[in-house]
């Protein structure tokens, strides 16, 4: 039975999302050789692991970084680095220092009109709060698939 989520996890400085070889996360200290947990939400689920290999300055080693990106991106206080990643990952979240925790959570990722919102959320008997939100622009339009919020 999982464990209910505790709240002296700062999510914002522990979580992030992938796109590539491109972490995006709101920590700018995280030293390369740093080790996290990758979930690609969807069914199945996918779990892996990567590494920090240093920082990501431009749209050549970062995506999220592309120039019709760029802005609303790092607009948004992201810290960009480039991961090892084996297998790649297309679109996925990562998560420092809670491998052994992955039970306590679900993840989810759901198009906007011009993005992906990523989110890691308590388990519902945990009382399903949204403990993280990550948002990509992609610089162009996308097939909206977010569930609306209800009134």
């Amino acid at each position: 039975m999982a464990q209910p989520v505790t709240q002296a996890i700062d999510y914002d400085r522990n979580v992030g999302w992938l796109h590539g070889n491109c972490l995006a996360i709101l920590n700018p200290e995280l030293p390369a050789g740093s080790m996290f947990t990758v979930v690609v939400p969807g069914v199945p689920q996918r779990v892996s692991s990567a590494t920090i290999v240093g920082r990501a300055y431009d749209g050549e080693t970062c995506m999220a970084l592309l120039e019709d990106r760029r802005q609303v991106n790092e607009g948004s206080g992201y810290s960009f680095y480039r991961v090892d990643a084996r297998p790649e990952v297309n679109l996925g979240i990562a998560m420092l220092g809670t491998a052994g925790r992955l039970d306590d959570y679900a993840f989810d990722a759901c198009n906007t009109t011009e993005g992906v919102v990523f989110s890691l959320k308590a388990l519902p008997q945990a009382g399903g709060a949204t403990l993280w939100r990550g948002y990509y622009y992609l610089g162009y339009d996308t097939e909206p698939n977010c569930p609306v919020p209800s009134q």
